[in-house]
């Protein structure tokens, strides 16, 4: 874990949006997420999701350790506890499930267009960042003008301030964050801009917590 995985943390989790970071993802979930072989025809996930991004499959089957894990982070953090005292007009207690999840290989140009998830929660594990994130500021780098800070590779966020207007929140996301994960309100908009220096795979893993009502 670098110095950005913790500065970008900070940042995110003071801007109010009801979104938690952590970096303790189990050494089991990464590697059923690596493994697991969902690389098939049938698994192809895009027609349920808004990723410009070729490669989406869908996991069928996941262990119980995932999903326990998921929902536990939910039920032990302050900022995941006050945003789902946003849902207490339930008239009866109602579990936590992981809906579904999915694996991302996005490759260099695709990316993911402004979007929400449904569900209550959602999440992003980051398994492979293939790029230097100073080499993609260098590809497009930032001009003078304020509304210029260099979007390549950013994963941006967005909520509304108390007068209304859509504040951004971009993250620099770079090899520092491989094995951690963020857990947000799933109707929280967020996008992910287009990476240009690498040929590998950027794959992140997402999915969607419901309540079984």
């Amino acid at each position: 874990m670098t110095n950005n995985w913790l500065e970008q943390k900070k940042i995110l989790e003071s801007c109010n949006m009801g979104l938690a970071c952590f970096d303790d993802v189990p050494d089991e979930v990464v590697n059923f997420l690596k493994n697991e072989d969902i690389k098939k025809e049938d698994l192809l996930y895009n027609k349920k999701l808004a990723g410009h991004i070729k490669q989406e499959y869908e996991y069928k089957n996941w262990p119980y350790f995932l999903e326990h894990y998921l929902i536990q982070k939910i039920q032990s953090s302050p900022i995941l506890i006050e945003e789902s005292s946003n849902y207490n007009f339930l008239n009866k207690n109602a579990p936590f499930y992981l809906d579904s999840l999915w694996c991302n290989y996005q490759k260099k140009y695709e990316f993911n267009p402004f979007h929400s998830h449904s569900g209550i929660f959602s999440f992003i594990i980051f398994i492979k960042i293939p790029y230097d994130f100073e080499k993609e500021m260098n590809y497009f780098p930032p001009n003078s003008s304020p509304y210029n800070e260099g979007a390549n590779s950013k994963l941006c966020f967005f909520r509304l301030n108390n007068y209304g207007k859509i504040i951004d929140v971009n993250v620099k996301v770079d090899k520092s964050f491989e094995g951690n994960i963020f857990i947000f309100p799933s109707k929280l908009n967020h996008l992910v801009y287009p990476f240009y220096t690498s040929d590998n795979y950027r794959i992140t893993v997402s999915g969607n917590i419901k309540l079984r009502v």
